[in-house]
């Protein structure tokens, strides 16, 4: 759902509040502010190609 930017509640089960929170410790593990720099981090650590987004 992230990966996509879709923020529609009827896509999924889970609530507004539990996909912050998951995003939340996500940032936290990666030590980032954002999801742009959650991005940049998985471009520098190869987790993900550019060609990919």
């Amino acid at each position: 759902m992230t990966c996509s930017g879709s923020a529609s509640p009827r896509l999924t089960s889970a609530s507004e509040r539990t996909v912050h929170r998951h995003v939340a410790k996500i940032f936290t593990k990666l030590d980032v502010d954002s999801r742009t720099m959650a991005v940049t981090y998985a471009i520098k650590h190869r987790l993900i190609e550019v060609g990919m987004l």
